[in-house]
């Protein structure tokens, strides 16, 4: 009996850590990125970590400014630029009282190389290297973490954007009853947002008179540009990604230009139109609906 009771203890034991083995965060336990990041496969939900069902939890990414943090969320960044990168978790049971988190930020879709800088975190979150590519940086709770006065779990992370590239930001979030088993945990789907670099506005002291109409446009841009010393201009619209996706090469003929550009099949949103010479730059936002 004694041998039997000894086995039983150390089974317990075993199961214990084992249901129990992301208390703190997934990498820092072994059980690597669960982010989503490498596909549905590898989140949360599956053996190894929970291995309970995606969905039941919400997870969403916003990303804004650390100057603006109440501002509009962004859709690029600026170079070397600070950001806050807040990652929320919503479940409506609230006997599921803590809740998990990992986010990690690459290079592209499934990315190889870490994209920007994490600084400054949080109490209750940490910094962790994925175990199986040691070379890319995970943040994750360093103990379950609790609701807040809303009734969910919000987390705000200091992020420093690269000088170029896409930043690929993936997280998921972990709803749990904090029982020590995986028993009646909910997990998330995976958030993903992908960031581009913002259009380059390079110098702004082209001393020229720009009218771009009609602002809002829905066919074509009309673009004028006053007070131009002779020479060849070049004439760019930029997406919010920072694509090009119209370039002409202008002629300015009596310190003038006067061009336009088609746009009836462009997306509705935002664009800017760049007028280049030489070394100096213009740039016009223009609203596409």
């Amino acid at each position: 009996m004694k041998k039997k009771s000894l086995l039983f203890t150390l089974l317990a034991g075993m199961t214990y850590v084992t249901l129990s083995s992301s208390t703190n965060g997934a990498a820092a336990d072994g059980n690597g990125d669960r982010t989503g990041r490498l596909g549905a496969g590898v989140t949360c939900a599956t053996a190894g970590c929970h291995a309970s069902s995606s969905g039941a939890t919400s997870c969403t990414i916003e990303i804004r400014k650390k100057s603006a943090p109440t501002g509009s969320i962004v859709t690029t960044y600026d170079a070397d630029s600070v950001y806050i990168v807040k990652v929320t978790g919503t479940n409506a049971n609230t006997a599921l009282t803590k809740f998990g988190f990992q986010v990690i930020c690459v290079n592209s879709a499934g990315g190889t190389a870490n994209t920007g800088t994490w600084q400054n975190l949080p109490s209750g979150t940490k910094s962790t290297s994925n175990s199986s590519t040691s070379s890319l940086t995970l943040i994750e709770q360093s103990t379950p973490q609790s609701r807040n006065s809303s009734n969910n779990y919000e987390v705000s992370l200091e992020w420093k954007a690269p000088s170029s590239g896409a930043a690929a930001f993936y997280a998921i979030i972990n709803a749990v009853n904090n029982t020590g088993s995986v028993g009646g945990d909910a997990v998330s789907n995976t958030a993903q947002v992908t960031l581009q670099k913002s259009a380059s506005v390079g110098n702004t002291n082209l001393e020229t008179a720009v009218t771009v109409y009609p602002n809002p446009v829905s066919d074509v841009i009309n673009i004028d540009a006053k007070n131009i010393t002779s020479g060849n201009a070049i004439v760019r619209v930029i997406d919010m990604r920072g694509k090009v996706i119209a370039t002409q090469d202008v002629t300015v003929a009596n310190n003038t230009i006067n061009t336009s550009i088609n746009c009836a099949r462009w997306a509705a949103g935002m664009y800017y139109v760049q007028i280049s010479k030489e070394s100096e730059t213009q740039v016009i936002p223009v609203v596409k609906y």
